[in-house]
């Protein structure tokens, strides 16, 4: 969980990585394309993905590593299927 950071920080490369913005935004960038992700938003990356974001002193963010092979190829598939997740992680 990171509070009251300033500064670009670079999430490392290698895992699957979820990030969650708890409160404020964050203005990240994902390979070459920069984005703004407000409070309940979430990213979910790929390993080989370059993702770093910025945020204020008042932004809180939980961000998860997860090996590669913690997923399935049949678990990636019900989160794809799984109508809940899809809307939460789209619509936010």
């Amino acid at each position: 969980v990171t509070r009251k950071m300033t500064g670009k920080i670079v999430v490392r490369k290698g895992f699957i990585r979820l990030l969650y913005v708890i409160k404020g935004e964050i203005t990240y960038q994902l390979n070459d394309k920069k984005s703004t992700l407000l409070a309940q938003g979430m990213i979910v990356t790929n390993g080989d993905t370059s993702f770093s974001y910025v945020s204020s002193t008042t932004t809180e963010v939980v961000i998860f590593y997860f090996k590669p092979n913690y997923f399935s190829a049949s678990l990636l598939s019900q989160f794809v299927e799984e109508p809940l997740l899809y809307h939460f992680l789209w619509m936010h």
